[in-house]
């Protein structure tokens, strides 16, 4: 079995230059060439490409667009479910309990929907 890069690296120890990155990178454990589609409710998988371009996220367009349409749902009804625990006077407690409850519904799916950020390409 290929050792990490991480053991490549310190194998090499505090000699280790810059200039010897890409060689462990090439000699290191693979790392996966496939992943599962970012949307929870989807089982398809997204390739990753050997060539240059961004690597996709979502199998496809309306898995994506599910995605986010969920998500800013769920964002919604959590900033709602909030406000509702804030008011004054406050819920009675067994409206504060249903209240509760879904927003630590709301806290456990959104756990499987985090805002995906990117960030720019760095340019040399």
């Amino acid at each position: 079995m290929k050792p990490t890069y991480r053991v490549l690296r310190e194998r090499r120890g505090d000699g280790a230059t810059l200039d010897t990155v890409a060689d462990d990178l090439r000699c290191a454990l693979p790392l996966a060439t496939s992943a599962r589609c970012m949307n929870p409710e989807c089982s398809e998988i997204c390739e990753w490409s050997p060539r240059r371009g961004r690597p996709p996220l979502f199998h496809d367009r309306l898995c994506h667009e599910r995605y986010h349409l969920v998500r800013r749902r769920l964002v919604e009804e959590r900033e709602d479910i909030f406000e509702a625990l804030a008011r004054k006077p406050g819920p009675s407690t067994s409206e504060r309990i249903y209240l509760e409850n879904q927003l630590a519904r709301r806290r456990w799916l959104l756990e499987r929907y985090p805002e995906l950020l990117r960030r720019p390409h760095r340019e040399k």
